[in-house]
């Protein structure tokens, strides 16, 4: 979807894919998924916003729910996509879902390297289940995995677990800030069972 807003899927499946199941792309707001299930994707469940700062404030994708979603078995050909990839996007909310058997990583939010301005921020990752994964594929990865300056951004009331990256590459863990993660609240999640450890700040 380009431009959508004020639309709802509500209690449907999106299977078998190619590609990612759902794109809010530019422009998408106040847009909600809600009881549906995401499932046998080539690449990730849900993707919102774009790689880049939008090009004007009409284009940012803002306010976009992923509610009470089961979004399972994702990356058969693309196997370093995301089971949900919020990025340049802010006032998101991932709330009460199961993310399971990704090849990579089950939430990323931000998607801006190290300290330069983003557009990703304020957003609300809470009371998710994510387990299994990299399932001993792909490395550098987390339950959730984080990037650049994020301020409001807040991950809560989480159950993170199973995380089995690649033994021979580099390292898996519950809770990923990575390059440059800042002004983002981590509190009350569960972690285990990680092959290398609950969290991990990169530099932030």
């Amino acid at each position: 979807a380009t431009g959508a807003r004020h639309c709802a899927l509500d209690r449907c499946e999106i299977g078998h894919t190619g590609n990612y199941g759902l794109w809010f792309r530019a422009g998408c707001r106040d847009n909600r998924v809600v009881h549906t299930e995401i499932v046998d994707l080539g690449a990730g469940g849900v993707r919102i916003g774009e790689g880049g700062n939008p090009a004007s404030d009409n284009e940012a994708a803002l306010r976009n729910v992923v509610d009470n979603c089961f979004i399972h078995d994702c990356g058969r050909i693309f196997r370093g996509a995301v089971g949900v990839w919020i990025g340049r996007s802010s006032y998101n909310t991932l709330s009460h879902n199961e993310i399971c058997d990704v090849r990579y990583t089950g939430i990323s939010v931000g998607w801006s390297w190290g300290y330069d301005p983003s557009s990703a921020n304020h957003n609300i990752i809470e009371y998710n289940n994510v387990h299994d994964t990299a399932k001993g594929q792909l490395s550098d990865t987390g339950a959730i995995y984080t990037l650049g300056v994020s301020p409001g951004t807040v991950i809560q009331n989480n159950i993170f677990h199973d995380v089995m990256s690649n033994p021979n590459v580099s390292g898996g863990f519950g809770i990923y800030f990575d390059e440059g993660s800042t002004d983002i609240l981590a509190q009350n999640n569960l972690v285990y069972n990680t092959y290398s450890g609950g969290f991990h700040q990169h530099y932030g």
